[in-house]
């Protein structure tokens, strides 16, 4: 005999995280609701039977082992969240399901960046993420059905020339006990578009940044003062991408010596939190991170506007497993993770002023690097950089 169905508020902010994101593996929902993988499991096909979401297969032959599974929303799961008022009521339901997305890997893509961003705030509670996309139902779209994640680009005189463009993210890093935020448009790239092209209707990277160029000499980006709550003096622009090879040309061909790489979970991977091991996908991912900042001059700093920093190698087969080595390295942002493998695995992108410095963390040395027994350390220490800044806003 089946058991009656309850709803309960887990349930509620599952379907919140998957409309939010549009689509999900469970991999990312066990990290963003810190729940054991088997019962997520459990649950998800409870609210599938109740018409709530969609679980879907992904394709084979796109790595080792099988593939994880694809959690949308279906309608009845949209009209649940607009009754109770957690979404835009006037929002249709194609806009939050993914029964006609196209794009699919481009949106995990993004969704795995945002997914490492939740993994920060867990690392350092004094960090305050926040990440607006235009698949957000939190923002209203306009009279025109424009999400609000949607930019266009005038002329010098105010003439519209037709130039609009999209970012895949909005994001602003604040530290609360600081008062510092961090501005970043966000871009993945997967390859499929040329990375020099000055043709307008091309959406390669060149013209993604003279785009971006454009829009921070007219000021438009400063109408998101109002939902970050901050004075905003420019902005940075990160180009995320997910292929080595890509990766290196897109650095090359900015003018970029040398930059780290992201790096997703292996095979085992344990939680920051209580230690528990986490379910993981068979196929490893790299992700790289091209920060360009606007303004590109700061007097004080640095002629270059291309910010980034060396890369320190692991030893030769000696690479561990792990999951929460996380060390971002975003404009002023400096955070270090040490994964239980022994090892400090560094990515991102550092500022040439490091407002934000990590210490190792303390303990027993192995291999010239420092040891830890599980899950991730991470402090982040004053500076008199930032102390000494006249301004509570920064970008």
């Amino acid at each position: 005999m089946r058991m009656a169905f309850q709803f309960n508020n887990s349930d509620q902010g599952i379907l919140l995280s998957i409309a939010e994101h549009r689509i999900l593996t469970v991999y990312h929902l066990t990290t963003l609701h810190r729940r054991n993988a088997n019962a997520l499991r459990r649950r998800l096909k409870i609210l599938r039977d109740e018409g709530l979401i969609q679980i879907d297969s992904q394709p084979f032959g796109r790595g080792r082992g099988r593939p994880e599974s694809l959690v949308s929303l279906c309608e009845a799961g949209v009209e649940l969240l607009k009754i109770g008022k957690l979404i835009d009521s006037s929002l249709p339901a194609d806009k939050v399901t993914a029964q006609n997305m196209r794009g699919v890997d481009h949106e995990l893509l993004v969704n795995d960046f945002r997914t490492q961003l939740v993994k920060m705030e867990q690392i350092v509670p004094a960090l305050s993420i926040r990440f607006y996309s235009a698949n957000s139902p939190r923002l209203a779209h306009g009279s025109n059905d424009r999400p609000f994640v949607h930019e266009r680009v005038d002329s010098a005189d105010g003439s519209y020339d037709g130039t609009e463009f999209v970012p895949d993210g909005v994001l602003a890093i604040t530290h609360t006990e600081l008062g510092k935020t961090l501005r970043f448009f966000l871009e993945a790239d997967r390859g499929t578009e040329p990375r020099n092209s000055t043709r307008h209707n091309r959406r390669g990277i060149r013209q993604r940044i003279l785009n971006y160029q454009r829009y921070f000499a007219i000021e438009r980006y400063k109408r998101y003062e109002r939902i970050l709550t901050c004075e905003l003096r420019g902005f940075r622009l990160l180009i995320l991408t997910e292929d080595r090879a890509r990766f290196a040309a897109l650095a090359q061909g900015q003018g970029i010596a040398r930059l780290n790489l992201l790096g997703r979970q292996r095979e085992e991977s344990f939680s920051p939190v209580d230690g528990k091991q986490l379910p993981q996908p068979r196929q490893p991912r790299r992700l790289g991170l091209i920060l360009k900042r606007f303004p590109a001059q700061v007097p004080g700093r640095c002629e270059s506007d291309f910010w980034h920093s060396s890369c320190s190698r692991l030893p030769p087969r000696r690479s561990p497993p792990f999951d929460e080595s996380v060390d971002l390295r975003l404009g002023s942002l400096n955070l270090t993770g040490v994964g239980r493998g022994l090892h400090q695995v560094p990515v991102g992108i550092e500022d040439i002023e490091r407002d934000w410095r990590c210490r190792r963390p303390s303990g027993g040395q192995r291999h010239g690097h420092p040891a830890t027994s599980g899950g991730v350390r991470c402090s982040v220490t004053d500076s008199p950089v930032l102390r000494d800044a006249p301004s509570p806003g920064f970008v």
